[in-house]
């Protein structure tokens, strides 16, 4: 009989991400976009059928339709839009079923949980077939990724530390505190406008030069640096400097607010999205603190889920086990 697969999956406002225990790991941007014309030739592309409706996801969706991003919203796990994104991860990585550990932004996490965890129990169904292991606080992710082991102990250089950390996802930055490996519920934060922040920056900076532009292009904008009007190539070194300046700063701020110094923090884990964009910034505004940015940040927080996710499955195997 095939086990049911451990996943951890990050719907987010910009990304979506997702981990399984089999290795496999994605990252596509959380567009999507309703297929109206099923005969529509699609050579190549993965369409989604969700309840009857074909969606095109992520690069397909932006490339071929009017694709759009999820609006920063508490209870936009509700849209069917978030359904769709979870069914595609699954099904990229070949599954209906699976034993998940997922999260939600700080600020939503008390009032929201069980109202998620309802909601993805409720798609069975729709033939999504989830046992919810833990919702957890997003940040919480990259915690577990680097500072936890399988069992969920403390790896070493992590036990009894005061650790903040700094999530810059796509629509939030979120931040909390986690002390001897607990979460302090008293210390904790969260902003609108994570990396959305810089792309909306660099594209009212390029529709002020008078060049058409969808702010959906900026992530491939900024990745280049420039951007071609006609016969002309517009540099954007400078205005893509102040975008990320913005990202940091909006960190710095959190960082003031809640530890008024990341010096008095033994560790300041910067995550997300945001931490690959502006992480030479950031180690640079940061030098006196010690600062952990993990490879590949816009993954941590999935990787982290998935570590949670053995952690979790874990105790309920040995619990059934105690008790048969």
């Amino acid at each position: 009989m095939k086990s049911v697969p451990l996943i951890g999956f990050d719907v987010g406002f910009g990304q979506t991400k997702g981990v399984s225990d089999s290795g496999h790991e994605l990252c596509v941007p959380s567009w999507t976009a309703r297929v109206n014309d099923n005969a529509m030739a699609l050579d190549r592309v993965n369409l989604i059928v969700d309840e009857k409706v074909h969606w095109l996801v992520g690069d397909d969706a932006h490339r071929l339709a009017r694709a759009r991003l999820p609006e920063v919203d508490s209870s936009w796990y509700r849209q069917p839009e978030f359904r769709v994104l979870t069914r595609y991860i699954l099904e990229q990585m070949g599954t209906r079923s699976a034993r998940v550990v997922t999260g939600l932004p700080v600020r939503y996490h008390a009032e929201h949980k069980e109202h998620l965890q309802k909601t993805l129990q409720s798609w069975s169904s729709s033939g999504i077939n989830l046992e919810v292991l833990r919702i957890i606080p997003q940040p919480v992710g990259s915690y577990f990724y680097l500072a936890m082991d399988d069992a969920g102990n403390a790896q070493e250089g992590f036990a009894n530390t005061r650790v903040g950390i700094v999530d810059i996802g796509g629509g939030t930055v979120d931040a909390i505190e986690l002390n001897h490996a607990k979460v302090s519920w008293t210390v904790h934060a969260s902003e609108p406008r994570g990396v959305s922040r810089a792309y909306e920056y660099l594209h009212s900076y390029i529709r002020g030069k008078g060049i058409a532009a969808r702010i959906a292009d900026m992530p491939s904008v900024m990745a280049a640096g420039q951007i071609r009007d006609g016969k002309q190539v517009l540099s954007l070194e400078r205005p893509i400097a102040e975008a990320k300046r913005l990202v940091v700063q909006a960190v710095a701020d959190i960082v003031i607010d809640l530890w008024t110094n990341a010096t008095s923090l033994d560790a300041l884990i910067v995550t997300g999205g945001g931490a690959a964009l502006c992480r030479d910034e950031l180690v640079k505004e940061f030098s006196k603190a010690r600062i952990m940015i993990p490879d590949a940040p816009h993954l941590a927080n999935a990787r982290g889920y998935l570590r949670a996710a053995r952690h979790y499955a874990g105790q309920r195997s040995g619990a059934r086990s105690a008790s048969a």
